[in-house]
């Protein structure tokens, strides 16, 4: 798994950079709300594909609830544990900003739909995902977003010995099996101290204003790609 910096995702984080000759309109804030959700939360493609009204913010809390059980895609179960993930204030400007803020989806209602209103496909996220690599040359994934969100909690801080990351933390935020042992196997962590967690190794956590103008010039103009 590779590290992608803010820079890097700029342009990944930016409805601009997905404006081309045929995809126009509210479908290219698609983009920068998915990737938010990889890069941010640690969703993969195929959750983020799946996620419902239900799961975005229950109660009014900024709080992703991923709970999976019984949804497919393209036939094929979820197999993702059931997770609470606080939201950094940006995933949540850019979810917003595509769903619509006075009318996000509730219930079993999509979250995320393809350009004709139905939801939305892996062939479409994957199209689409490529066109920020068509403007800066370097092709990033979804799935890419989300290995660096997962290798971000592996990497040790300066104040931490390497390896002492809480037991089954790590397979708590990355939605994989819990370890034998871990207090996460049928609880979830006290969502404060999962906040200060993130904020100290993910970088959607350390966004602040200046990062939507930097460059963004250079990404506004639109591409003749399909």
């Amino acid at each position: 798994m590779a590290m992608i910096t803010l820079d890097e995702a700029r342009p990944y984080l930016q409805a601009a950079c997905y404006v081309t000759k045929t995809s126009t309109g509210p479908i290219t804030g698609r983009g920068p709300a998915i990737v938010a959700l990889a890069y941010g939360c640690g969703l993969q493609p195929a959750e983020i594909l799946c996620l419902k009204g239900r799961h975005w913010r229950p109660g009014g809390v900024d709080v992703l609830d991923v709970d999976m059980v019984g949804l497919t895609i393209g036939g094929a179960a979820i197999r993702t544990r059931h997770r609470k993930l606080p939201i950094p204030p940006h995933v949540r400007t850019l979810v917003e900003a595509y769903a619509g803020t006075s009318r996000m989806p509730s219930g079993d209602e999509p979250v995320f739909r393809d350009a004709d209103g139905g939801e939305a496909t892996m062939g479409s996220l994957i199209t689409q995902m490529r066109n920020p690599g068509r403007r800066t040359g370097q092709a990033l994934t979804a799935a890419a977003f989300a290995a660096a969100f997962a290798n971000a909690l592996m990497w040790p801080l300066d104040d931490e010995v390497e390896g002492n990351l809480e037991p089954g933390l790590y397979e708590y935020l990355t939605g994989e099996k819990p370890r034998e042992g871990s207090a996460w196997r049928t609880g979830h962590p006290p969502l404060g101290a999962l906040r200060t967690y993130l904020a100290k190794r993910v970088e959607m956590w350390r966004i602040d204003r200046g990062f939507w103008h930097h460059g963004a010039r250079s990404n506004s103009a639109t591409s003749s790609n399909p």
